[in-house]
């Protein structure tokens, strides 16, 4: 049960970390691909 509570509070966090890296990656790659296009 206490194990469960834990996970219970590092989920949303976790989500909100991963949504923020999936943002930057993508913000990384349309920078990468306008760099390409322009050489």
């Amino acid at each position: 049960m206490g194990l469960f509570f834990i996970m219970e509070s590092i989920v949303p966090n976790l989500k909100r970390k991963v949504s923020l890296i999936g943002v930057f990656s993508i913000f990384f790659v349309v920078i990468c691909a306008i760099t390409y296009l322009n050489t």
